[in-house]
């Protein structure tokens, strides 16, 4: 640590004044280049790069880069140095105010002063009984509560949401007040998950949810999905049937299932019962619907004869057997997603590409980075529907478009009772696969087609189907 010493006098007036000599030279230290502020021009470099959006780090490289045969001041600086920059040239714009809570409220009331694209429907801050903006049933004066849906997040809800998959997840970590992120997401026409809603709270139980699906219904009334994809929390699925009036069919996230599945086998003493139990399920959970209750018959015959799985099989019979259709793939051939696969891809993206992987200490930060999330996502589908994109599923239905031309026709069988049906063994084993055609032209405007034959298909699941139903 550096020490400095400085001489001064303090003399008392009899005017209630103080009067303080002082010698500006130190003495006592070397003259270190630690101690030495950054020279002005350099700030005013800096700012210059900062206002042209130039990065932290790339300006730090530039900074390194340049280091010639002496060092001086300029070349010692640090992000703390260029976050002091920031804020004494006035360009943290996104902090409306020095006070976390303030900014975030001057933010929300001027988007509100924008009645046109205002994308708060709800904002109930800490503190508070009453919402700012939207109604509140049931908040507490310390709740908080932040919805936000963009007026295209709108449109995409109603165009691929109605009649299709809609998937709901909550995640942590996004920022220091511990809020949780609640997302409400649906496939878009290019197969990729597409976020419509979002909700900042201090809780995620029915009363919050309440709220948030109510303000999503009152902006986008006619929205009732086929399918509602979330984990097994069973307040996201009775919060949406009651507020939306209908009730979909329920799917859990696979992904959940199986590390549950992983949990409860876990508790099994035997590893060679551990093994043969996890891969009995995995079967049940990829069964096609004419084999799935054959094995489930025999797969819970065989666990009640087995006393050393008596504990396993009571969890199984509670949780999972009186509800295959949540959980079996068998039942959401149609659905075109199996996990919550999407919503994660989101939160990672989010945490890792917008946050760097940091927890935001302020609130209105967090909130820039998620708007910023949704104009990116918003120009991303632009350029795919004026330019198009050969995203991950494209290329997989056109590798299939391509393994199908090599196929030989002693493999293919048109079925013998109904028209329109085929039957495809397989190249790799004695599963026999079946495709039927359901529909001559898709109704659904679906972009989800085989470039080479226009023809749509499913790509997710081994039975062939219409990709858009």
């Amino acid at each position: 640590m550096h020490t400095a010493q400085l001489d001064f006098q303090v003399s008392f007036l009899e005017s209630s004044k103080v009067k303080i000599t002082y010698m500006k030279t130190h003495y006592g230290h070397s003259c270190s280049l630690g101690c030495l502020p950054i020279p002005q021009d350099i700030r005013q470099q800096i700012a210059v790069d900062l206002v042209q959006g130039i990065s932290f780090d790339k300006i730090l490289d530039n900074i390194r880069d340049n280091i010639g045969s002496s060092i001086d001041r300029s070349h010692l600086v640090t992000r703390k140095d260029l976050y002091n920059i920031e804020k004494c040239f006035g360009l943290r714009t996104i902090e409306r105010h020095k006070e976390d809570a303030m900014s975030v409220h001057l933010w929300v009331h001027e988007c509100v002063s924008n009645e046109k694209h205002c994308p708060i429907l709800l904002y109930k801050p800490q503190g508070q009984v009453l919402a700012e903006i939207g109604t509140n049933q049931g908040l507490g004066e310390h709740d908080f509560a932040l919805v936000i849906q963009t007026p295209l997040q709108s449109e995409m809800l109603m165009s691929c949401g109605h009649n299709k998959i809609v998937c709901v997840d909550a995640t942590h970590g996004t920022n220091s007040y511990n809020f949780l992120l609640i997302t409400v997401l649906v496939m878009d026409e290019f197969g990729e998950g597409f976020p419509v809603a979002w909700c900042y709270s201090n809780r995620e139980d029915s009363v919050i949810l309440n709220n948030f699906f109510q303000h999503i219904k009152n902006k986008v009334e006619n929205v009732h999905p086929e399918w509602f994809m979330s984990d097994d929390a069973s307040q996201y699925y009775k919060c949406w049937s009651q507020v939306f009036k209908r009730q979909p069919k329920r799917l859990l996230c696979i992904w959940h299932v199986d590390r549950a599945w992983r949990n409860a086998i876990s508790r099994i003493n035997e590893r060679e019962l551990q093994i043969s139990v996890y891969h009995t399920l995995r079967d049940l959970l990829e069964q096609n619907t004419e084999t799935f209750h054959t094995l489930m018959d025999g797969a819970i015959k065989q666990w009640q004869e087995n006393p050393k799985l008596e504990v396993f099989y009571k969890y199984f019979s509670h949780e999972y057997l009186h509800r295959p259709s949540q959980w079996a793939q068998s039942y959401r051939r149609k659905a075109g997603v199996n996990t919550n696969m999407f919503v994660e891809s989101f939160h990672r993206v989010l945490k890792y590409c917008y946050q760097r992987a940091k927890v935001n200490k302020r609130m209105d930060k967090t909130i820039h980075l998620l708007l910023k999330y949704a104009r990116d996502k918003s120009f991303d589908r632009l350029i795919k529907t004026e330019k198009g994109k050969n995203t991950t599923r494209m290329q997989s239905i056109a590798h299939r478009h391509t393994s199908s031309l090599a196929l030989s026709t002693d493999l293919v069988s048109a079925d013998g009772h109904e028209p329109d049906v085929w039957h495809i063994k397989s190249t790799k084993g004695e599963q026999v696969y079946q495709v039927k055609l359901e529909q001559d032209n898709c109704q659904h405007n679906c972009l989800m087609r085989c470039r080479a034959c226009g023809i749509f298909t499913s790509i997710l699941v081994r039975v062939w189907i219409p990709f858009c139903r």
